[in-house]
């Protein structure tokens, strides 16, 4: 599994603008061969954060989903309304290494 953790600064007054964006890109991507999660996520603290969280089957999904037109779309957009972004890409490739810390029947993602 790949996770993507995008965090975002909006330009001050922008956020809004940005949403109204992602929201079209999440529904489209939610639809997408294997799209496990695709959220966005506010700042309670900072009214110009945002924070992306993707899971992906694979690398291959994950990248694939950049070549779709509503990513592209959603692209431009962040371009205009944020100051900066930091993408960081994980390989959370299952593991049963702490099995023996939690109780059968906790579903553990690693």
């Amino acid at each position: 599994m790949i996770i993507c953790l995008t965090s975002m600064k909006m330009n001050p007054g922008k956020r809004d603008r940005f949403i109204e964006a992602a929201l079209i890109c999440a529904e489209a991507t939610r639809q997408e061969p294997g799209c496990i999660e695709y959220d966005y996520m506010l700042s309670p603290e900072d009214p110009d954060g945002v924070l992306v969280v993707e899971r992906w089957e694979s690398l291959d999904k994950a990248l694939a989903h950049m070549q779709t037109e509503h990513f592209k779309v959603l692209g431009k957009t962040t371009h205009v309304t944020a100051a900066e972004f930091e993408v960081n890409l994980y390989d959370a490739t299952p593991s049963h290494a702490l099995d023996h810390i939690f109780p059968s029947g906790v579903k553990l993602h690693m």
